[in-house]
């Protein structure tokens, strides 16, 4: 499964085009590829809309998601 930075370089995009995209500040972005912080639902939504992919493969491409999700702790 890929990463978070794997798919944005696919599109070729920068942290901080990615963050202009999604209206969130290039620190968000850093620290979703980090595993220091979680999209909001509605911003997986996008995630998946921009790569083209399913939200399922953004989850799974986010660190520590997965424990998140588990635990009932990813934001709405």
């Amino acid at each position: 499964m890929r990463t978070l930075p794997e798919l944005r370089k696919t599109k070729n995009l920068t942290q901080m085009q990615l963050a202009n995209l999604l209206n969130v500040t290039t620190g968000t972005v850093y620290n979703w590829e980090r595993g220091r912080a979680e999209p909001k639902a509605r911003q997986i939504v996008q995630l998946a809309a921009i790569f083209e992919t399913t939200a399922d493969e953004i989850i799974g491409a986010l660190p520590g998601i997965d424990e998140a999700v588990d635990m009932g702790k990813l934001a709405a």
